[in-house]
Order: structure tokens, then sequence, then C-alpha cells
């Protein structure tokens, strides 16, 4: 499936449409805790990249969530899925490279330029950590590419010259 580009990413990868049946497996990962949908969505993410061959990127990042979110779900659902991708495709998986360092109010109900306003500066590289050339941020779903926007804005400020984001899903602007 091909997406746009949102500015300041350099691709996005996404494997569905956020549609039926992905919804239900996005919504039973993050909302109800059923592990088993981050392991489908990471072993059918991981093959799609795969078999696109694609030049990979030297680490795999999911998406942070700010600790407050963290604690209040449990888990982080891109991290989950960027498990098994990073088993399957042999990326380096890096957890840490990214940090949410700025709690941010939950995307779904605003509009685009909202979400752009939302997540200024709630990304940072921590002090220290080298950044590789060859990222791909990896999230649950892209609706507008904000979030992921903002978070590749940071790690490009930290040396990354490529930064990509891996989806599982895409949500299309209703009209």
């Amino acid at each position: 499936f091909a997406a746009d580009v949102p500015a300041g990413l350099d691709a996005v990868r996404a494997l569905h449409l956020y549609e039926e049946p992905a919804d239900q497996l996005v919504t039973g990962l993050k909302f109800h805790g059923t592990l088993a949908c981050g392991r489908v969505m990471g072993i059918l993410l991981a093959r799609h990249l795969l078999a696109q061959q694609l030049r990979m990127p030297q680490a795999l990042v999911p998406m942070p969530l700010h600790a407050s979110r963290h604690r209040e779900r449990g888990f982080n659902q891109a991290a989950v899925i960027a498990t098994h991708v990073a088993r399957r495709t042999g990326v380096w998986l890096d957890p840490a490279l990214l940090q949410r360092v700025r709690a941010t109010a939950p995307q779904t109900s605003l509009g685009a330029s909202e979400r752009r306003r939302n997540c200024e500066g709630a990304f940072a590289v921590p002090a220290g950590r080298r950044v590789p050339g060859r990222v791909a941020l990896l999230d649950d779903v892209m609706t507008t590419g904000s979030t992921a926007a903002a978070a590749a804005g940071a790690l490009r400020a930290a040396g990354a010259r490529h930064v990509e984001l891996w989806v599982c899903a895409v949500a299309l602007a209703r009209g």
C-alpha cells in the first residue's frame, strides 16, 4: 500500500489501510492488550518489507510513549510490533534511541493542524546517544503523519540522514 509521505520523512512503508481486519488487530493490541495481535501485525509487516527487497535501515525505533501513557497502558504497542519485525528482518531494535519527553493529548479527536502543534517538541534523543544514518520509525497507525514527522525531526537533529516510517495501517482522512 502506498501512503503519502509527510514532510521530514523519506518514505512510508504501510501494510494496510486502517479498515477491517487491520483496525481490529490494532485495537485488539492497543486497547485490549491482546499481544497476539501485535505478533500477527509484526510478522505480516516484516514479510511485506522483506518482499520489497528494501535497503534496510541501521536501526528500528518503535514510536515511544510518554512514561505516563506507558504506565496507563502497561506496554508500548509499537514496541510489541517492532520486536517481531526486528526478529524477522534482522534490523537492530533500539527502543531507547528516541524518547517522548512531553505528554501529548490523544490525537484521535484532533484535526491536522492541532495534531502538528500537539507533537511539537514531544520527542528527543537522549544526550550522548549516537544516531545511525538510516533509521526506521515503527508505529501501529499513521493518520496525518504529525507524530512521525515530529519524531523524525528529533532523529534528524541528532544526526540521522534518512528516516522512514513503517506502519501496520494508514487511516485515510474521511471527507
